[in-house]
């Protein structure tokens, strides 16, 4: 129990990072306007999903006949979270890689964006597929394994 609730607030410090930067850089892409709304939202839905995980864990310690209902409300929750994030992502990659590579130094130019804002943009997409394409791997190999 302690180490999924490390687990989740370790991994809950990336997608408040994403609101953050997206936040603090709201209007600093004026090529694609929608990179700092895409982190905010990506951030929010990441974030709510560590917290549905938290409360996985706390709602595990729990003995009540009420577990299945909220085992199955929890299940409800995250896969339409998890449906929401794919689409935030699907949208995100379209705006950030539309944009590629914008002008970093001159603010009035029509394809410019903040270096901070784009790079971490991109790379949270890059980091995403990665984990994503990770953990697919690690999946599929314990599948083999035990199957």
């Amino acid at each position: 129990m302690t180490l999924c609730l490390f687990c989740a607030g370790l991994t809950a410090v990336i997608p408040i990072s994403m609101i953050v930067i997206g936040a603090i850089y709201k209007d600093e892409c004026p090529t694609q306007p929608y990179i700092p709304l895409c982190l905010i939202v990506t951030g929010s839905f990441s974030f709510l999903t560590c917290f549905t995980c938290v409360f996985g864990c706390l709602s595990k310690r729990r003995k009540t006949s009420d577990r299945t209902h909220d085992v199955s409300c929890r299940h409800g929750i995250s896969g339409l979270l998890f449906i929401c994030l794919i689409c935030s992502y699907i949208a995100g990659d379209v705006w950030i890689f539309k944009a590629y590579e914008p002008s970093y130094e001159d603010p009035s130019a029509p394809d410019y964006c903040d270096k901070t804002l784009y790079l971490f943009s991109c790379w949270m997409m890059n980091i995403s597929f990665l984990l994503v394409g990770f953990g697919g791997c690690i999946s599929a190999l314990v599948g083999w394994w035990v199957g």
